[in-house]
């Protein structure tokens, strides 16, 4: 089969949204697939390292990038540019798609990430049979817990204003629903709200998971302790609940450590 993937994020070095990607990528063509997978061309450098080691049949890639303005506004401030990026290459990703559909005459078309609901995806106007997920962003933090979310709580409001007002029709995600063959969801929130958007096909769906080589040929032994010992890995934002974990870790006795990990 050939797979048309969409992958913004697509790195084989990184966990979360760039290791999603990739790991899609990797696992359909060593699956027998024929994949043509397109990806921002800042990942270029690490998948062609990668490649250069570690060859996969079937594994072919487009190294998209956005406009040149975009792209330096990138480069200066990741972070705050990061979703106008994403915006203006999705727009690149579509033409690049459309040509070489021409050439190669795709079976499928599959959009992996980013894995949200928000800002959709344009390959659904290819006229292919789609599918978009797995993805999230259905959440909503409840109103109880915005305290622990500093400053974050107004980003929150306005995620929460975007994803529930007439602006989301114009990133495409009410279109993107409606054209989907398939919508994987993650959780139920996603779910529920693909489905007042228009969705026809929603299906739950794992977003991780692990290859085989990453578990050990044994288990190791524990040795019981009166310790209890709690392990925390993620980006230390306020949105991840990290002051709420924190505040919970007061109210327990010293015998349960808790250990950070994360940038």
């Amino acid at each position: 089969m050939k797979i048309l993937l969409s992958a913004y994020a697509c790195r084989p070095d990184l966990g979360s949204e760039p290791g999603g990607g990739w790991s899609w990528a990797k696992h359909l063509a060593q699956a027998g697939n024929e994949v043509y997978c397109m990806t921002a061309a800042y990942n270029r450098p690490f998948i062609d390292q990668y490649l250069r080691e570690h060859p996969i049949e079937g594994l072919h890639l487009a190294y998209v990038e956005a406009p040149a303005w975009v792209e330096w506004l990138r480069h200066q401030r990741y972070q705050t540019f990061l979703y106008l990026h994403y915006w203006y290459w999705q727009r690149a990703a579509y033409r690049r798609a459309d040509r070489w559909h021409q050439d190669v005459h795709f079976d499928v078309v599959h959009h992996v990430t980013y894995g949200s609901l928000q800002m959709g995806s344009r390959l659904g106007l290819l006229g292919l049979p789609f599918i978009f997920g797995p993805v999230g962003g259905g959440q909503s933090a409840p109103q109880q817990f915005h305290s622990y979310l500093r400053r974050g709580r107004y980003v929150e409001r306005l995620r929460d204003f975007f994803s529930n007002s007439v602006l989301i029709n114009l990133y495409h995600t009410a279109t993107t629903l409606q054209t989907a063959n398939l919508v994987l969801t993650t959780n139920h929130e996603t779910y529920e709200r693909a489905r007042q958007l228009g969705a026809r096909n929603i299906k739950m769906a794992l977003d991780s998971g692990l290859p085989p080589e990453f578990y050990p040929a044994t288990l190791p032994k524990r040795t019981p302790t009166d310790t209890l010992r709690l392990l925390w890995v993620g980006s230390i934002i306020p949105r991840k609940g990290v002051l709420l974990l924190l505040e919970m870790m007061t109210s327990l006795p010293d015998t349960i450590t808790l250990t950070l990990v994360g940038s």
